[in-house]
């Protein structure tokens, strides 16, 4: 087996896995990885995050790979479109979240930020299976690839949607919210990216109440839908505070990007130290994870974050 998804393609069941199923999967998946981390609330988010820093645990990896799994049964199962995928494969099997829809780009940036020098030519392909994959110009490539131009490729629009959902500053993570909350917020989303045809459904089999269980979302980009379900509540602490900060700052002065990540290093740098499980105290510039996109059409900078191994910063705005 050349694809490391070759295994799952064997076992994947001639079935059709529903929605609910995955978000349900995800939401307690996602709760499990928290759990292990010192967090206390899991995070629906964008899937599989590339572990810098400190990391996720072995639990917490062992979880990821059943999400991955699962994810990757379900769009073998109904044949995805693999530009709607907001993750990619980059050398050395890394999973890691798009960010500038450009799977070239984004995998030569975690190349920089993983190895501190500059990376070797790359491709792109479409992995067959509903995924994005890159290699390394002059490797083996896995049959059943197909070659992509280089480029944007994966949808930004989606790409930003559900980073926006998933931030613990200003989205679903931000706060414990019950339904009618998270679909005002949701729609909001979809509205100001260009995506109000997009359907909005909630799972009634776990409905969030803003008390007990905490709006979470789950895109569906093949039915053009993004699900809401309850998760367990919660917070996250000194990331939250950072995040919201953040926010905040940007709001106040329109940066370019790096005016931008200098902003973002400072805030980290005056954000009391994260509080962990058994009293482990976590240094916010210490597992700062930042990404960077140029938006040619923003006049600032505008930042999305998230936690998942690290603390992930994507800052989308002008180029200096």
């Amino acid at each position: 087996m050349n694809d490391p998804l070759d295994a799952i393609r064997e076992i994947a069941p001639p079935v059709d896995p529903q929605p609910e199923l995955l978000a349900r999967v995800r939401s307690e998946l996602m709760t499990t990885i928290d759990e292990s981390n010192g967090h206390q609330r899991g995070v629906a988010g964008r899937g599989s995050r590339r572990a810098r820093g400190r990391g996720v645990s072995l639990v917490a990896g062992a979880a990821a790979i059943v999400l991955m799994a699962t994810a990757t049964v379900w769009a073998v199962t109904r044949d995805i479109d693999s530009s709607d995928t907001t993750s990619l494969m980059c050398p050395g099997n890394a999973i890691v979240n798009a960010v500038t829809g450009d799977p070239v780009a984004d995998c030569s940036n975690v190349w920089r930020q993983d190895n501190g020098s500059e990376p070797p030519s790359m491709a792109a392909y479409d992995n067959g299976s509903g995924g994005v994959a890159v290699v390394v110009v002059g490797e083996p490539v896995p049959e059943g690839y197909t070659a992509l131009q280089p480029g944007t490729y994966q949808d930004t629009a989606l790409i930003e949607v559900e980073a926006a959902l998933g931030d613990i500053g200003t989205g679903l993570p931000s706060g414990c919210f019950d339904e009618s909350e998270a679909l005002a917020m949701v729609q909001g989303e979809l509205d100001r990216l260009g995506m109000s045809s997009w359907d909005i459904t909630v799972d009634q089999s776990r409905q969030p109440d803003g008390i007990e269980n905490c709006a979470s979302s789950l895109m569906l980009p093949d039915q053009q839908a993004v699900q809401i379900f309850g998760s367990s509540g919660g917070g996250f602490g000194s990331y939250t505070e950072f995040a919201k900060a953040l926010h905040t700052g940007l709001k106040a002065q329109c940066s370019n990007l790096d005016e931008a990540a200098e902003l973002t290093r400072s805030i980290a740098a005056s954000t009391p130290d994260y509080e962990a499980a058994g009293g482990e105290t976590i240094a916010i510039l210490d597992t700062l994870d930042i990404d960077s996109a140029v938006d040619p059409a923003a006049s600032c900078t505008r930042v999305n974050v998230s936690v998942g191994g690290s603390l992930f910063v994507v800052l989308r705005g002008p180029s200096a």
